[in-house]
C-alpha cells in the first residue's frame, strides 16, 4: 500500500476512506461510512421501538410519548451489542 506523503494532494479524510475499503477489500467486506457510534444509536433505537410495539401489542391503544431516556445502569455486554448491531444489518 502506498504511504502518504505530507505534499500529496490527498486529504486526511480521503486517505483514512481509501484505507478503509483496501482493508475491507482483502478482509471480503464492505466499506462503509457508519461508526460504532451510528451502530449504537441504531441499536438504542430498535430496543426503543420493540419497546413501544410490544406495549401497544398488550392492549395499550394511546399513541407512542415522546421517549424519555435515561441513564440505567445495566450495561449491554459487547455480545449483546453485536447480535443486536448484526440484527440491524439484516
Amino acid at each position: 500500500m502506498k504511504c502518504k506523503e505530507d505534499g500529496s494532494d490527498e486529504t486526511s479524510d480521503e486517505y483514512a476512506n481509501r484505507v478503509a475499503a483496501l482493508m475491507a477489500d482483502k478482509l471480503g467486506l464492505i466499506s462503509t461510512p457508519y461508526t460504532c457510534y451510528d451502530a449504537v444509536d441504531e441499536a438504542k433505537r430498535f430496543l426503543n421501538e420493540s419497546k413501544q410495539h410490544t406495549t401497544n401489542a398488550n392492549g395499550n391503544t394511546s399513541a407512542p410519548q415522546a421517549t424519555k431516556f435515561r441513564r440505567s445502569n445495566k450495561h449491554l455486554s459487547n455480545a449483546q451489542l453485536d447480535s443486536i448491531t448484526m440484527r440491524i444489518k439484516q
